[in-house]
């Protein structure tokens, strides 16, 4: 399988290096170059338009995050830049090429705060700029559904810091 992911931090490295020990060719388009042997690494920035998706891609998973997801509103604009406007690039380059595959990494903080274990059917909380701007993603993507299968995928926010 042909894939690129988008952004490649923690879960960006661990899914690569899991779909290169599965034989899978692994592209990772990220603002900045790294180094993983047998992945392609291009720079890529998704707020300055489509990202340069290989043709033939069989799957694009978007992993970008904005480094200033706690700072609006000073840095709504960044924010809201990658965690929505870039997905919709993202996905407006998948279909270009004819990818049958978008995984989206949304997070699990998109549903009002509860004690209990939280469904699908939980009720969202648009209180804030983050899950507001994951919310409006998802909804963009799901625009995307007939043509391309798209997964939302979730995940908390985990700041090694607030232990």
């Amino acid at each position: 399988m042909k894939t690129v992911i988008i952004g490649c931090g923690f879960i960006g490295r661990e899914l690569a290096r899991q779909l290169l020990a599965s034989g899978h060719e692994v592209t990772i388009l990220s603002r900045s170059l790294g180094s993983l042997p047998g992945a392609k690494w291009v720079q890529a920035d998704v707020l300055l338009g489509t990202p340069p998706i290989p043709e033939n891609t069989d799957a694009v998973f978007y992993l970008a995050q904005s480094p200033h997801y706690r700072d609006y509103p000073a840095h709504m604009d960044h924010l809201f830049g990658v965690n929505m406007l870039g997905v919709v690039h993202a996905a407006q380059a998948a279909l270009k090429t004819r990818c049958g595959f978008f995984f989206h990494a949304s997070t699990g903080n998109v549903y009002a705060p509860h004690f209990s274990p939280l469904s699908e059917n939980h009720p969202i909380d648009r209180g804030n700029a983050y899950a507001l701007s994951k919310i409006s993603a998802e909804e963009a993507l799901n625009l995307y559904s007939e043509r391309i299968q798209v997964l939302n995928g979730y995940y908390s926010v985990f700041d090694p810091e607030e232990k």
